[in-house]
């Protein structure tokens, strides 16, 4: 099993968290759709401002993987 974790706002309440089967494409559509419903929920009631967005990490079993970008899509994160 694998681990997603993605902390949207400042708050630990606003956290998704996440157990899938990578190996089985039917867990990884459930964990995305519950992400996406996740994140609708978040938007519904918070003020997103691609200003102001912090651009939390996607950490999957550990390790950052992407950022989520204001519009709830993820992107590889930048290399400084």
């Amino acid at each position: 099993m694998s681990k997603i974790q993605i902390q949207l706002g400042k708050s630990a309440k606003n956290t998704f968290t996440y157990e899938y089967d990578k190996n089985d494409k039917d867990s990884v559509k459930a964990c995305i759709k519950a992400y996406n419903e996740f994140y609708k929920n978040y938007r519904d009631t918070h003020s997103i401002s691609a200003r102001t967005w912090n651009f939390p990490p996607v950490i999957i079993d550990g390790v950052i993987k992407y950022v989520v970008t204001p519009n709830g899509n993820w992107d590889e994160p930048r290399k400084n």
